[in-house]
């Protein structure tokens, strides 16, 4: 994997690792969740796609997730790739999509957040991850 991509990977778990109480991401190379890049050419305009491999679980381990070289956001803007690892990441946790549109710098998980600024998991994410552990 690219340096870019594997950089906005590391970047958005070790932020989720400092700051969860009770959930973290290991990088391990027998890991059965799956971090990756993905040209998906059918879909230039998704930033990223989670895929969950195991249905019996009310969580997401294991899944698949990737980030969208197709998209031209996402080759272009470390906050892009950044933006939606973090968001990516947040469904691995177990967050859901935020469709509150009066704040949606409030959340990584708004799909319609500035990518370019709502770069992090914030507070309001946070305590939301820690309130399902």
């Amino acid at each position: 994997m690219d340096t870019k991509y594997r950089n906005a990977w590391v970047e958005s778990y070790s932020n989720y690792n400092s700051r969860l109480k009770y959930k973290t991401f290991q990088n391990r190379s027998d890991a059965k969740s799956i971090i990756e890049v993905q040209y998906d050419s059918d879909k230039p305009g998704r930033y990223g796609r989670i895929v969950y491999r195991n249905t019996n679980s009310k969580y997401s381990t294991p899944f698949r997730t990737y980030l969208n070289t197709s998209n031209i956001h996402i080759r272009n803007s470390a906050n892009v790739r950044r933006s939606t690892a973090s968001h990516e990441l947040g469904h691995a946790l177990g967050l859901k999509e935020l469709e509150d549109k009066s704040k949606p710098e409030h959340s990584v998980m708004y799909k319609h957040r500035d990518r370019y600024s709502v770069i992090r998991a914030t507070s309001l994410d946070i305590i939301r991850i820690d309130k399902l552990y």
